[in-house]
């Protein structure tokens, strides 16, 4: 059963409780997918529990007559819960006062040791310096994160060093969600590839990100080599659970392959103001070349 069908059976009151459940399995991928940029501040356990309550309002919410796919509804209503959540819970982490100390001897020698060398200290150099053990830092790092989050102008940076505030998408109008989904996705897609075979992973990184055509590639592997080693990437990639979520994210599903509607997909972006247009196609530009491979590999779908 798909997404909508299970949605339409709970909302005429067809085992409600257990198709909630599986609706609830079915999209914790995606769900993962969005709250991972607040993963510095909170604990995935809640976060997740956040993400039930939303995923039944997105079940209240859906109409099926708009001809909308249900992982929109849930992609929205995942997304501003996190916003309210974080509004809601910036300030319940209180740092010691000790700890403020150390923190500010931490900044201190890391600022000091660049401006002297031009790069940051190792973790071995901070350790000495400091007279303190690895675990320490990383108590340190938890600690500086969790102060991050106690204001509402805390911030997110994308992959291509542009800030999100968490405080602004409360009121501008203009909704953040693309823009964290985007980021996290699209670093998160070109991971999973990393992970492949060394000479399965040279050719899809050569092809869909340095955009070195087929034909190049012929002159270093010959044409049944090639294509024999990208389709078993994509048989590997189609079957990783975290490339299917951000592909669903993106639109993508099996029914859509079927009938040859994959490969006419477009990403497209409205905005009320003219910077928010813009940034869109900046992230349209920088996604090209990811939708490419979610293509490739979600028409293999079966």
């Amino acid at each position: 059963m798909s997404n909508e069908d299970i949605v339409l059976e709970i909302q005429n009151n067809i085992n409600v409780t257990d198709n909630l459940a599986r609706l609830y399995e079915m999209n914790q991928g995606l769900m993962k997918v969005i709250i991972k940029p607040y993963l510095r501040c909170f604990d995935e356990e809640d976060l997740m529990q956040e993400c039930y309550f939303a995923l039944y309002d997105a079940v209240k919410a859906f109409d099926y007559q708009r001809n909308t796919r249900f992982s929109t509804y849930l992609v929205n209503h995942v997304h501003w819960s996190m916003v309210q959540y974080f509004a809601n819970n910036r300030h319940m982490k209180k740092i010691p006062d000790y700890a403020y100390r150390e923190i500010r001897k931490y900044h201190k020698y890391k600022n000091e040791f660049k401006e002297e060398h031009g790069y940051y200290p190792s973790t071995k150099e901070i350790c000495d310096e400091l007279n303190i053990d690895v675990d320490k830092i990383g108590t340190l790092e938890r600690l500086i994160s969790e102060r991050e989050c106690t204001s509402l102008d805390s911030t997110i940076t994308d992959s291509d060093g542009e800030v999100l505030s968490v405080y602004n998408s409360l009121d501008s109008g203009v909704n953040v969600e693309n823009q964290i989904l985007d980021s996290v996705s699209n670093d998160e897609l070109w991971n999973e590839v990393n992970k492949l075979d060394e000479e399965q992973r040279d050719i899809i990184i050569a092809h869909f990100k340095n955009n070195v055509p087929y034909s190049e590639l012929e002159e270093k592997v010959n044409r049944n080599k090639l294509y024999r080693l990208l389709r078993a990437a994509y048989s590997v990639l189609k079957e990783n659970d975290y490339v299917r979520a951000i592909a669903e994210s993106y639109g993508f599903n099996s029914s859509d392959a079927y009938r040859g509607g994959v490969s006419s997909f477009k990403k497209s972006f409205t905005s009320s103001t003219e910077q928010a247009a813009l940034r869109n196609i900046r992230i349209e530009e920088q996604l090209n070349k990811s939708q490419s491979l979610y293509d490739s590999i979600m028409s293999l779908v079966v």
